[in-house]
């Protein structure tokens, strides 16, 4: 129910004080819509760089947990990540990932 259908006269009863007071409670303890979430895709397997595109179009965020030396990041490829894929997760959630 919206605001326009609370405040709509066509459906009153004869009694238009006890139709709002039913039409208020039932708006105020109706469910609230969920917030937006992200399903986490999988990033095994990806380069460093394709991981963290495919995080930016899905509205997530990456922490990337360091790798034995600096060098190796660039052609890493992901072997591990967390939250894992499927998960629905808040948009700009961070997704740390491990990589070789």
């Amino acid at each position: 129910m919206d605001l326009e259908d609370l405040i709509s006269w066509t459906s009153w009863s004869s009694d238009p004080i006890q139709t709002l007071i039913e039409r208020v409670a039932e708006w105020l303890f109706s469910p609230m819509p969920r917030s937006p979430r992200c399903r986490v895709p999988s990033l095994i397997g990806l380069t460093v760089d394709q991981a963290r595109q495919v995080l930016e179009l899905t509205g997530l965020r990456i922490r990337i947990l360091r790798p034995a030396s600096e060098a190796e990041l660039p052609g890493g490829r992901v072997i591990a990540q967390k939250p894992a894929a499927g998960r629905d997760v808040r948009p700009r959630t961070v997704v740390r990932v491990r990589v070789t």
